[in-house]
């Protein structure tokens, strides 16, 4: 489907690059900075007659602190229909008279001027795309909606609220700024933004005559200040920059005030919660001298959750079809709007155009490549919803995927897992309505509202995950939410399929490889480690550090019923250290952790082979590790075996159905209920309808990082 929708897509749009650069250039002549309100009205003129020309109808949306937004969605669509939201905006930064200085030029196959790249160029794509499918007869798999708006350059001030309620009601959302870089990469990842201002008051007095009584508001500021660029952390993304300072009176007076702006930038929203606190935090170091701070996050993060994720992948795989090579631009410094709707869908940005050098003189296109550019965005918009991994928005009474929720949580597995039968005791002891199901009566006894978790485990034989995989499939197919869907617990208890996605996110894990006909792996070389594909609770697995020891514990398993079903996994040995460390990853968060160490002459650390567990605060690598890995196969409550390795961590394993218990709660919180919170569970409302104490998750300094923009709690 894709290849041939590709290949009618880009002859069309190779055959109208002409008429899109022009339209371009229309664009980029009716300067719009985001201060002058009467500027916005000429291109948004300009995009509502393309709009119209096309079926949409256009809506004016009255800006408050800026100029009105514009708003489009087709005049023939099927109420009930999934939407899919474009995003755009029509300011620039450039003021009025720009063009006089900086003229639009065409140059070697580029478009010169302010605005081409940032973010003009952007939407032109989207006019494009939304016409090509039009005449060329192609029906997206969601209804389109655009939305312009015009102070996104002055951080959407006033578009925000609306960006938010279209986002939150929307499959997915793809937003048209220029991709990173000379390769167009994609972004799924971008810093959250914070703005904050510290003031200082101090003592004044004469400086000559009485210096000893005054307190200096600019020496406190300085001790501040020193303190504030101690909180950067550029290996995990959080930069802290002072960027004006301000203060005094006269020369000869003790300064009585000071003030600080600070530019704060954080890639995931428990950084963001750290660096904050450390801001409130602020005490005087001079006795008399006071420290106020005011300010906040203006953007939240856009982390790269699973469904960006889906969505980059699904890019890459369409990139593939029109011969273009998508790759991730990683996380990016500078925020946009993909910031606020990636708090609630899916969401790619960097979908523009390939350009250089937005905000500077010399901003430009490469115009020869706007036909690509804009058939992938094209393809994106025909994608399937219920491809994998890509979201679709919540059906008619079933609890939205990505609102906190205070209906029945149904943990569907079995009571012989003590785990399963604790979380539901926890839960309930903290006000949040739980129970146990059994699988097969998962359909019967399920209510439109409920919120399903999934925790089967592996059979005791060892051949095949519990019933109930289809179960939980059937489910999230009719609309429920499901946690720790049947992929997901497939991934991690699967664990060729596990080396495989981790391998794929280029996460450190054993080499591995599949053994059933063949007797020996193909690449891999003693020490080898043989296990069950399907886990084992630390049993049948095999420390191999000879092909003679190999060949011997391969013949020994072959009679075991779960290598006639399954074959066996090959994997190079990690040299032990003695001991490992067991991550506990809800809801894309740090939630448990312990330390296992392996009981006397055993070199695994399994509590069933005689190990132990000890609480654990783990570093920053390895939360980060780990909630990398959950990512990858896509779970929302999974254990990470993480060990020991030269100056980082190994993933060994994961586990969809781990158990835990009260030794896995990190300091100051209990473990059941961070879950809770990480999972946005809430707990039922007492009878004044506001949400328990117990609801409230908070987090405190230092236990925020990031491992390509994951967030722990």
């Amino acid at each position: 489907m894709a290849a041939v929708a590709a290949g009618r897509l880009l002859p069309w749009l190779d055959e109208h690059r002409e008429e899109m650069v022009e339209l371009l250039e229309r664009l980029v002549r009716a300067e719009s900075p985001s201060v002058d309100f009467g500027a916005q009205e000429a291109p948004f003129g300009i995009l509502a007659d393309e709009l119209e020309r096309i079926g949409y109808a256009v809506r004016r949306v009255r800006g408050g602190a800026a100029g009105d937004h514009l708003y489009a969605r087709p005049l023939r669509r099927r109420r009930g229909d999934p939407r899919q939201l474009l995003v755009g905006h029509m300011d620039t930064v450039w003021p009025l008279g720009t063009l006089a200085e900086m003229p639009l030029r065409r140059e070697d196959g580029l478009l010169f001027g302010p605005g081409t790249a940032d973010m003009k160029g952007g939407l032109v794509e989207m006019v494009f795309a939304l016409r090509a499918l039009h005449e060329l007869g192609l029906q997206p798999a969601a209804t389109p909606v655009v939305l312009v708006n015009s102070d996104e350059e002055i951080g959407s001030i006033d578009s925000t609220p609306l960006i938010r309620r279209l986002a939150s009601g929307a499959a997915r959302a793809f937003v048209l700024e220029s991709g990173e870089g000379p390769d167009g990469s994609l972004k799924i990842a971008r810093k959250g933004i914070g703005s904050f201002t510290v003031t200082i008051r101090g003592r004044p007095t004469h400086a000559g005559t009485d210096p000893e009584h005054g307190v200096s508001a600019i020496l406190e500021l300085s001790h501040q200040v020193q303190r504030l660029f101690a909180l950067n952390d550029p290996a995990h993304g959080v930069t802290v920059n002072v960027g004006t300072i301000d203060g005094g009176l006269r020369p000869n007076v003790v300064a009585p005030a000071a003030t600080a702006i600070v530019d704060v930038r954080v890639p995931t929203a428990g950084a963001a919660r750290e660096i904050e606190q450390a801001l409130r935090d602020l005490t005087p170091v001079l006795e008399g001298a006071t420290v106020e701070v005011k300010g906040g996050l203006r953007r939240p993060p856009m982390e790269p959750l699973p469904r960006n994720r889906s969505l980059l992948a699904a890019a890459k795989r369409l990139g593939h079809e029109l011969g273009v090579v998508v790759e991730d631009a990683g996380l990016v410094g500078g925020g946009s709007d993909a910031n606020t709707t990636s708090v609630y869908t899916a969401t790619l940005d960097g979908l523009g155009p390939i350009g250089e050098s937005s905000h500077a003189i010399d901003e430009r296109i490469d115009t020869a490549r706007l036909p690509e550019r804009t058939a992938l965005l094209s393809l994106l918009l025909l994608e399937p919803l219920d491809h994998p991994g890509i979201a679709r928005p919540p059906r008619p009474g079933v609890a939205d995927r990505r609102a906190p929720t205070s209906t029945r949580v149904a943990v569907i597995g079995t009571d012989a897992s003590g785990t399963n039968v604790e979380i539901v005791s926890e839960w309930r002891a903290l006000g949040i309505d739980a129970v146990l199901v059994d699988s097969a009566a998962a359909a019967a006894r399920l209510r439109p509202s409920d919120v399903v978790l999934g925790r089967l485990d592996i059979r005791p034989t060892m051949e095949s995950v519990e019933p109930g995989l289809l179960e939980l499939l059937l489910l999230e197919r009719r609309g429920y939410r499901v946690l720790n869907p049947a992929f997901a617990l497939a991934a991690a208890h699967d664990k060729l399929l596990t080396a495989r996605l981790l391998t794929r996110a280029a996460l450190p894990h054993p080499r591995t490889e599949h053994l059933h006909r063949r007797n020996a792996p193909a690449r891999l070389r003693p020490p080898l480690v043989l296990k069950p594909r399907l886990g084992s609770w630390g049993l049948d697995v095999f420390r191999c550090d000879t092909w003679a020891e190999f060949r011997r514990c391969l013949d020994d398993i072959r009679a075991r019923p779960w290598f006639r079903r399954q074959g066996v996994l090959v994997q190079e040995l990690v040299p032990p250290v003695g001991h490992d460390l067991r991550l506990l990853v809800a809801g894309g968060r740090l939630v448990g952790a312990v330390r296992r160490v392996a009981g006397p002459g055993e070199w695994r650390t399994n509590v069933s082979l005689g190990g132990t567990r000890y609480p654990i605060v783990p570093p920053p690598a390895a939360c980060a590790l780990a909630i990398a890995a959950a990512a990858a196969v896509h779970a929302d409550l999974v254990s990470v075996d993480l060990l020991p390795s030269g100056d980082g961590f190994t993933v060994i394993e994961l586990n969809g159905a781990a158990d835990f218990n009260a030794t896995y709660s990190l300091p100051g919180r209990d473990v059941f209920r961070a879950a809770a919170a990480a999972l946005r569970l809430r707990p039922r409302s007492p009878a004044g309808g506001r949400p328990t104490p117990d609801s409230r998750h908070r987090t405190g300094a230092g236990e925020a990082r990031a491992y390509g923009g994951a967030c722990l709690v």
